[in-house]
This record gives C-alpha cells, structure tokens and sequence, in this order.
C-alpha cells in the first residue's frame, strides 16, 4: 500500500513544512543561550515592583481605591434608580415586569458580587456586570440594558401618539 504525498517526508513540499516548523524552536534554543549571559533590564524591574507592592499601602492608595469603588457603587445605584422609574413610568404591567426584573438582576448581581469581594457572602461564580471579564455576561448584561430601553422607548412612542391626537 503507497502512503499518500503528504506522508512522504522526502517530498519537496513535506521539507518546507517541516523548516517552517522547525524555525521558530530553533530560534527560541539560540536566543536562550544568548539572553543567559546577560541581565535582563525589565527582570530588575519587575523585581523592584514586586518588592516595593509588599510595603504598606499608602493613604494616597486608599483614597483612589475608596474612590473608585464609590463611583462602581453609584453606577448600580444610577441603574437600580432609574431601571425602577422606567418600571413605574411602563405603559403597561408587561413592560413594568420586564423592566423591574431586568433592574432586579442587574443590581442582585452586583450586591452579590460586592458581597463576595467584602467577605460577606460565600463566593457564588457571579461577575460584576459590564465589569468583570466574560463574554456571555457582558451579552446578557446588554441584553437585559436593551430590555430596559425598550420598554422606555415604549412608553416615549405612547406619549408621542397622544400628543399627536390631542394636538
């Protein structure tokens, strides 16, 4: 039984994909032996930060991490207040439904995951929406957003057609 074209190691083509493999390991070997003798400027440094992160955080440190939390923490609130004026001001109690759970999510979430980051509650695998890193939350995220939108939108086009049959 004959092998087929891709299988015969002497074939012209089967040589270049074999060089191409075999450049960048031999590449990674020559440069290692080179940067071994040498000191690294950016290890020194990496060093220094590590060694400098161990002392005691300054108040300056404190200020800007306070600082940052307040402004993550009245982003929710912002939210949380304006996702329940939408759900007051709903067209109907569809849209009020909707827009109050996807309020309720959205703020949930993100107590629970202060919550976990105080050490108040057992870590529950919930990430901060449009903080944390993850592709699926950041969707579902928007989506619940878009929701929100929607059933305010909703009630802007009733308040239009009203205008426009009164006036």
């Amino acid at each position: 039984m004959q092998l087929p074209f891709a299988f015969d190691l002497a074939s012209p083509a089967m040589l270049g994909w074999l060089a191409a493999a075999a450049a960048p390991l031999l590449i990674h070997l020559w440069s290692r032996r080179r940067y071994r003798e040498t000191t690294w400027a950016a290890m020194e440094y990496l060093l220094a930060a590590i060694q400098s992160s161990r002392r005691r955080i300054t108040l300056e440190q404190w200020i800007l991490l306070a600082i940052r939390t307040l402004i993550v923490v009245l982003i929710f609130l912002l939210i949380a207040w304006r996702g329940v004026a939408i759900a007051r001001r709903a067209p109907d109690r569809f849209g009020a439904l909707i827009a109050l759970g996807a309020t309720t999510i959205l703020t949930l979430q993100a107590l629970c995951h202060m919550g976990v980051v105080c050490g108040i509650l057992p870590t529950k695998g919930l990430p901060l929406p449009f903080v944390s890193s993850g592709g699926s939350s950041l969707i579902s995220s928007f989506a619940l957003v878009g929701l929100l939108l929607n059933v305010s939108l909703r009630r802007r086009r009733q308040v239009d057609s009203a205008e426009e049959v009164l006036g």
